[in-house]
């Protein structure tokens, strides 16, 4: 069974032991510790700043407890964004509603520059809503090259999160972020602003009846 099986046959809300694990997928260990390094040498630059902002404090006192004081409450941010972090992951696999959107158009790019540059495959999608075409975009990670113009992408978000998950094939799942789409007027293409996970998410919540 695929995880697009696993996810599509369940109702809401979701075993929780599953919703961790793809959690897992979506939000990986390896990239918290790279921002746990990252947020590290930021707290410490708090520290020296907000310590020699007080300086004659430390001067009379002679005591290292005020940075340390200062570098343990720059540093508990981090644990704090990352519970909220998995927290959203979580929620996206135990609560997200489905929706089968067509794939209108499929551009493959990259994200970032040098090391850090990773690669995306940039969808379009169609899907009706309220009687009018709408026409989503998705950003994958990584290059798909199963995917084409016409197919049939289901695509799982919750409202409120802006990363969904898709899944090429009806197979396994492709972590995806949500962004601005155009919408199709009467004078031609023009951009609307607003996030494509609200009007994804409603279609999703149309096809259980809420």
């Amino acid at each position: 069974m695929t995880e697009y099986d696993t996810l599509r046959t369940q109702v809401t809300p979701r075993d929780p032991r599953i919703a961790r694990r793809l959690a897992r997928r979506l939000d990986p260990i390896g990239g918290f510790l790279l921002y746990g390094f990252l947020w590290i040498y930021v707290s410490v630059a708090v520290a020296v700043f907000a310590a020699r902002a007080v300086g004659s404090v430390l001067s009379s006192t002679g005591s290292m407890a005020l940075p340390l004081a200062l570098f343990v409450l720059a540093y508990m941010v981090f644990p704090i964004w990352v519970w909220r972090r998995r927290r959203s992951a979580r929620r996206l696999f135990r609560d997200g509603t489905f929706v089968d959107a067509t794939v209108d158009k499929v551009r493959h790019s990259y994200m970032g520059r040098g090391r850090w540059r990773a690669p995306v495959t940039l969808v379009n999608l169609q899907v009706t809503l309220d009687g009018k075409e709408r026409y989503p975009g998705l950003s994958l990670f990584g290059h798909i090259e199963r995917l084409e113009r016409g197919d049939v992408l289901p695509v799982l978000s919750v409202p409120g999160y802006k990363h969904c998950a898709a899944f090429p094939g009806r197979g396994e799942l492709v972590v995806a972020q949500q962004h601005l789409f155009p919408e199709q007027g009467e004078g031609g293409p023009r951009r609307r602003r607003g996030a494509a996970h609200a009007l994804i998410a409603r279609r999703g919540d149309e096809h259980l009846g809420r």
